[in-house]
């Protein structure tokens, strides 16, 4: 039914390991951790980030390059 009306879905599972997450906490400490922000979409805003992830245009907005955040209220 989801593929009559055009809607795809993604999913993305992460599973964090204790190492991975130590060496993140080390990186904040150190002030070495850099953080490549791109785009800042207010929830309301999803279906743009998600254009935005796709690689099409978003109205009123410039690609930048980095990671697009949802912004949670």
């Amino acid at each position: 039914m989801a593929d009559q009306h055009g809607i795809h879905a993604v999913f993305l599972e992460l599973r964090p390991t204790q190492e991975g997450l130590s060496r993140i906490a080390q990186q904040i400490d150190e002030g070495t951790l850099k953080i490549n922000q791109g785009n800042v979409y207010p929830m309301s805003q999803v279906a743009q980030a998600w254009q935005e992830l796709m690689g099409k245009p978003v109205s009123g907005r410039q690609k930048q390059s980095g990671r697009i955040v949802l912004q949670i209220d």
